[in-house]
């Protein structure tokens, strides 16, 4: 299987059915990707993709993300509160609220 860049892409297993798990599986890949962009981050490799780029607690999530147990996957809520809290953002990222405040309509 590959994906829309043509990059080859392990699912999570082989026969895993689409679930909320697969999701989670591939929300993982997701994020991997969109923080490392220009770089090939397949399931193989994205968590050391993504490391110096997000903190231990960052890549241990996409590392459970892309586990072949379902069950320790985290859940999108989990990503959304890690993400939202600015947890292992860059040091020169301009946090959320930060650049809304910039770009909002007056």
């Amino acid at each position: 299987m590959t994906d829309a860049a043509g990059v080859a892409v392990r699912p999570p297993r082989r026969y895993e059915p689409q679930s909320i798990s697969s999701d989670l599986f591939k929300l993982g890949l997701f994020i991997a990707r969109i923080l490392v962009p220009g770089r090939v981050a397949t399931s193989d490799v994205a968590a050391d993709a993504v490391d110096g780029v997000l903190d231990r607690t960052g890549v241990n999530l996409v590392r459970a993300s892309l586990a072949d147990d379902p069950r320790v996957r985290p859940a999108a809520l989990v990503w959304y509160r890690y993400l939202r809290s600015g947890a292992g953002s860059h040091p020169t990222t301009v946090p959320l609220d930060d650049w809304r405040d910039r770009n909002s309509a007056s």
